[in-house]
């Protein structure tokens, strides 16, 4: 059996080096409607340090709430909750009433089995926040968590609640150099705003500035969020778009590349239907490709992205 703290101490948190049935720890404030408890990344370098995952207090995913026990049934911010849940690389715990819930939301989080969908590691600040904050008082919630599988990594990046734009560089990001070259997808710009400009690049010459401002339509509160793959020749892993971390050791066995492509081995529910995205530059232009398998049944498929 193992163990989560709920709201504890740094004492206790210390303590649980030497409980191995601790596996994980309570990282935000109780949850309200509408407060601020998804501010959660700085604690996670705590509990991850410690050998810890940390969970998000529970939240809606539909608003409003009907009969519940809350001076205000009204979340605002339902994506943000869930996406931060996501992003602990831990359990995640969704509480809405029975029959309300957003099954395509909580769909972003796990595999059609219920398996959660997972980062090597929980979000926790940038470097560069910490270089920023020596001259601002303000504690910026911009987070990065990545996954590493056979060569290929896609990182992610949360921005939220700024109160004025936040510059990355190419540099900025862990594993990374001055002179990587990114592609950067905007992830709510491409499936919740519609727009076309979804997609940049990031080098050493054109860093990415986040802007304050969010999408009014998903949030009361501004935030971002962004999918980072080092460009490479042939196929560059954007990884399984319809969720929200695109690349997960829970769902990719290996990838391995030759002549004929970037082959993805695949694991999931039996007869899942799964996509994957990935671009490819050539003249000069940057063409996406989407490439969908249907997993046999024993759960197993291979995508392949050819140059």
């Amino acid at each position: 059996m193992t163990i989560q703290y709920c709201m504890p101490l740094p004492i206790h948190l210390l303590q649980s080096v030497e409980i191995q049935a601790v596996t994980q720890a309570r990282a935000s404030n109780d949850y309200n409607p509408g407060n601020n408890q998804w501010q959660l990344g700085y604690t996670s370098m705590l509990l991850w340090g410690l050998g810890l995952v940390p969970f998000k207090d529970d939240f809606w995913t539909t608003s409003p709430q009907p009969g519940c026990n809350f001076a205000s049934c009204i979340e605002p911010n339902v994506y943000l909750e869930t996406l931060v849940a996501v992003l602990t690389a831990g359990p995640i715990g969704p509480s809405d009433a029975v029959g309300h819930m957003d099954r395509d939301l909580v769909m972003h989080s796990c595999r059609q089995d219920g398996l959660l969908l997972k980062a090597d590691h929980p979000a926790m600040p940038l470097d560069a926040v910490f270089v920023e904050t020596f001259s601002s008082p303000s504690v910026l919630q911009v987070l990065e968590s990545s996954t590493f599988i056979d060569g290929v990594r896609v990182q992610y990046v949360m921005a939220a609640g700024l109160n004025e734009s936040f510059t990355i560089k190419a540099s900025d990001l862990p594993h990374a150099s001055a002179a990587s070259t990114f592609y950067v997808v905007d992830y709510f710009a491409l499936f919740y705003n519609q727009s076309t400009s979804w997609m940049s690049v990031v080098n050493a010459s054109h860093p990415l500035v986040v802007p304050a401002a969010g999408y009014p339509e998903i949030g009361l509160v501004p935030f971002h969020y962004y999918i980072f793959t080092e460009k490479s020749t042939g196929c560059s892993m954007l990884g399984e778009l319809g969720k929200f971390i695109t690349l997960s050791k829970q769902r990719v066995k290996g990838i391995h590349t030759d002549a004929q492509g970037m082959h993805v081995q695949l694991m999931g529910a039996p007869g899942e239907q799964v996509e994957f995205v990935f671009l490819k530059e050539g003249s000069g232009q940057v063409e996406v490709a989407r490439v969908a398998q249907k997993l046999d049944n024993t759960g197993s498929g291979t995508i392949t992205c050819s140059p």
